[in-house]
């Protein structure tokens, strides 16, 4: 987390969606949740549901690539100061409490 939040780039360039027409869906807002009441400790990258009025992702689409590239601003010695994350998520295949998650 110390790399994505104190990140020399702004993570609105370097954190996206790569839908699977060839489409990206930019990064609408990242929360850092560290304090107290947060369990488990975690970065939320938020994204738009909809563009134009319409869904953001299709959820009959294929994949969904989730990328995510920061540097840190101040580099500690004997750690990794960069980190770069490509994930891939299936729509189709998502389901939150048994329903689409989408």
């Amino acid at each position: 987390m110390r790399i994505i939040r104190s990140a020399k780039e702004d993570l609105h360039d370097t954190v996206f969606l790569e839908l699977d027409n060839g489409f990206t869906v930019d990064l609408a807002s990242v929360q850092f949740l560290d304090g107290a009441d947060a369990d488990p400790l975690r970065t939320e990258f938020h994204f738009p549901r909809t563009v134009e009025g319409k869904p953001a992702i299709d959820p009959e689409s294929e994949k969904v690539v989730f990328h995510c590239r920061a540097t840190a601003k101040k580099e500690l010695l004997n750690r990794d100061n960069a980190i770069s994350i490509r994930v891939d998520f299936h729509p189709r295949e998502m389901r939150a409490q048994n329903v689409p998650d989408l």
